[in-house]
């Protein structure tokens, strides 16, 4: 009887605390507002369409490489290329395949890159196409709706605001980072490289340029080393005379050598490309993903909705309850 007792008075308690917190008023007003459940797949379908509708369709495209096969060549950790100091950068790591492919992938969203591509007119043109005006064969700034709205905010709140300018290395560079992604599960040769973008065939074109232009571009720096390195061991080799020295020294040269002629020879000699492949089909928006937000946003608006019309009949009550307050309620809206 005590336990029953303290139970009833515990939930007397919480219906009272929920009271105080107008819950209850509000489950009520949603109870007599059934209708408004109607609202839910009305604003579930609007929400959809309009995401769809504003937004754009990106392809991916991805390259999949491995190190170049320099298997005719020893990978040496030590001996007389690290005595002597004719590793250089590139070869820091202690391994020729490691090392250059490990360039070879950082240089995707590198800044000398960037500067690359910005130095090809036509695929900078079609890389930010939103800014390129054919009439004028020139750079305008871009009348995109989002960009208005985005400037409009900051100047509201009195951020830092910079004029347009046409597309230089630091805004190619941003472009490289936002829209490429390098990816290389552990225990696994190949790295996978993927570039999203809006037009199908320029995600190709874009992993392709990358491709060749930094294997040539990491070719050239290595012969340039092995250039110096040769000129530097034929030097020493004029200066010494010990047999067992310059017997080393002539390994060490052949080594460069045959370095030198790989870099020259093979047009992958930093990565070997196993083939790419660029969607067919757009990868974004994703139509579940979309369809599943929508729905969301409009439960939340229908529950915004609810509690404004809650508290609206709320206030509305309690101006009744106390006409004293100073509230004008018209007869037609005094609650029943």
């Amino acid at each position: 009887m005590q336990d029953s007792l303290e139970n009833d008075i515990d939930f007397a308690r919480n219906r009272s605390m929920l009271d105080d917190l107008g819950v209850t008023h509000l489950y009520r007003n949603a109870r007599e507002r059934r209708w408004l459940l109607l609202l839910i797949p009305v604003l579930w379908l609007a929400i959809a369409n309009i995401v769809f509708v504003v937004s754009r369709d990106v392809y991916s495209g991805q390259l999949q490489v491995v190190p170049g096969d320099l298997s005719n060549i020893p990978n040496r950790t030590g001996g007389l290329s690290d005595v002597l100091g004719l590793g250089g950068g590139l070869l820091a790591s202690g391994s020729l395949t490691g090392g250059m492919f490990a360039v070879y992938v950082e240089s995707w969203t590198a800044p000398w890159f960037a500067e690359e591509v910005l130095n090809d007119k036509e695929l900078t043109k079609r890389i930010f196409r939103d800014e390129w005006s054919d009439d004028a064969q020139g750079w305008k700034e871009p009348q995109v709706w989002l960009h208005a709205v985005r400037n409009r905010i900051e100047e509201l709140f009195g951020a830092r605001t910079t004029p347009w300018l046409p597309p230089d290395a630091e805004a190619m560079l941003r472009y490289l980072r936002d829209h490429i992604e390098i990816e290389k599960k552990r225990g696994e040769v190949m790295t996978s490289i993927t570039v999203e973008t809006r037009d199908r065939e320029l995600a190709r074109d874009i992993l392709q340029y990358g491709h060749k232009h930094i294997g040539e571009h990491l070719a050239t720096i290595f012969q340039g080393r092995a250039d110096a390195n040769i000129k530097y061991l034929l030097q020493e080799m004029a200066k010494i005379s010990v047999a067992d020295y310059r017997h080393a020294l002539t390994d060490e040269l052949e080594r460069q050598e045959k370095q030198k002629m790989l870099a020259f020879s093979n047009p992958e000699f930093a990565a070997q490309s196993l083939g790419m492949y660029v969607t067919t089909k757009p990868v974004k928006p994703r139509n579940v993903s979309v369809i599943l937000i929508s729905l969301f946003g409009s439960i939340v608006l229908y529950l915004v909705l609810v509690i404004a019309v809650a508290r609206f009949d709320r206030a509305r009550q309690q101006a009744y309850a106390h006409p004293d307050a100073g509230y004008k309620i018209k007869p037609s809206l005094k609650a029943k």
